[in-house]
């Protein structure tokens, strides 16, 4: 292999026979040593660690489809734990386990109505990081299920429904905080916009 001159040092060439002084044989081998680990260069070029992620936000929902008739505002609920699988100084790479829960509640004279909307959802997530913020986009499949119970005094009727879809969307982080929008492209179709901090470990 080859070792660069800046860890290095000339010296006289030992005649035949000649001892080395210890104080200058031990300088030699804690430099040989020190070679041994890698040329500065090299150790800059390592990957940072790879992480595990966990986040948990809270935010609105707006339903955008035929039962948006009923309801136009609901509270969101958002955990994710996840991975990086790959982290490079500017980019990386997650792949996100979600859980979230959508409450929609309407009253109507003497009739209660609420939609509640549990999604588990398996994302990907590009992270673009320009100090001192990081941009990122996120996209996964999710199934959706839709439990709509409507009560009044006098009687009280549930229905629930699964559904199968895409979601796509983005945000920005900065430190430990995130705000992100993100569109759910299935029946009833929702967009939601929620806060979140998050914890990689």
């Amino acid at each position: 292999g080859y070792i660069h001159q800046s860890v290095v040092e000339a010296v006289e060439k030992e005649k035949r026979g000649e001892t080395k002084p210890p104080e200058l044989a031990r300088k030699q081998t804690v430099r040989q040593s020190n070679t041994r680990v890698g040329h500065p260069a090299q150790i800059s070029r390592q990957e940072p660690a790879k992480r595990r992620l966990l986040r948990a936000g809270l935010g609105l929902s707006f339903p955008s489809g035929n039962i948006a008739e009923l309801f136009r505002l609901g509270i969101g609920l958002d955990t994710s734990l996840g991975y990086s699988i790959l982290n490079r100084p500017g980019f990386e790479i997650e792949l996100l386990g979600n859980l979230e829960a959508d409450i929609f509640f309407r009253r109507a004279g003497y009739v209660n109505v609420s939609w509640t909307r549990l999604l588990f959802s398996g994302d990907g997530r590009f992270n673009f990081k320009l100090d001192p913020v990081t941009i990122f986009v996120q996209g996964g499949l999710g199934v959706y299920l839709d439990i709509l119970e409507v009560t009044s005094w006098w009687w009280t009727a549930a229905g629930s429904e699964f559904r199968f879809g895409p979601k796509i969307g983005g945000g920005i982080t900065f430190g430990d905080f995130e705000i992100s929008a993100t569109y759910h492209m299935v029946e009833n179709s929702m967009f939601t916009i929620v806060g979140s901090f998050s914890k990689k470990f």
